[in-house]
């Protein structure tokens, strides 16, 4: 009795999502969970889905060619969308507690590449730059640090699972960047 039910929830389900025309990426994020459900997933799938059962888009790794096959698919609205979404992702614009010249320096070093080598690059450049300069407690190292240490974080969290505790010490190594030359 209880397999019939399941067999008809998942019936319903499919008719349900069949119908379903998305009219904002929250709509076309509870899509492509749907579609990527009903399909045997890659490993780069099953992350997708975890973001985007959430309502979480990602621009870069390995799930952003996920989310730009699907959304190449979706109708010109949703496209628009995303892409508008996509354009924002990386604006510091909003960002406070930095300085503005911060920010612009931070957002040109970010707009130059999403790849790991030619950003840790850029990064080890501009901190080099800033170290021959006697900067090295500025604003912008610490910036720089906790940038750098994202970007090596995101590699080695895709080659083990990651645990609450291993966030919490990914969290709590940033924070001893942030404070570190606080009194």
């Amino acid at each position: 009795m209880a397999d019939q039910q399941d067999l008809f929830l998942v019936a319903r389900l499919n008719k349900l999502a069949q119908g379903l025309v998305p009219r904002n990426l929250s709509e076309a994020l509870d899509l492509l969970s749907y579609c990527l459900l009903n399909k045997d997933m890659s490993p780069n799938e099953k992350h997708t889905i975890k973001l985007s059962a959430s309502h979480i888009l990602c621009f870069s790794g390995p799930t952003a060619t996920v989310f730009a096959r699907y959304f190449d698919k979706q109708s010109p609205n949703i496209r628009i969308l995303f892409e508008q979404a996509k354009s924002h992702s990386t604006y510091f614009s909003t960002v406070t507690g930095l300085s503005e010249e911060v920010r612009n320096s931070i957002q040109n070093l970010i707009e130059t590449t999403t790849e790991e080598l030619p950003l840790r690059l850029k990064i080890a450049e501009k901190k080099l730059q800033l170290l021959e300069g006697g900067h090295h407690k500025s604003e912008e190292m610490q910036a720089l640090d906790v940038i750098e240490y994202l970007v090596l974080m995101m590699r080695i969290k895709e080659q083990r699972h990651s645990t609450e505790l291993a966030f919490y010490r990914v969290t709590a190594h940033i924070m001893d960047i942030i404070l570190s030359n606080s009194s």
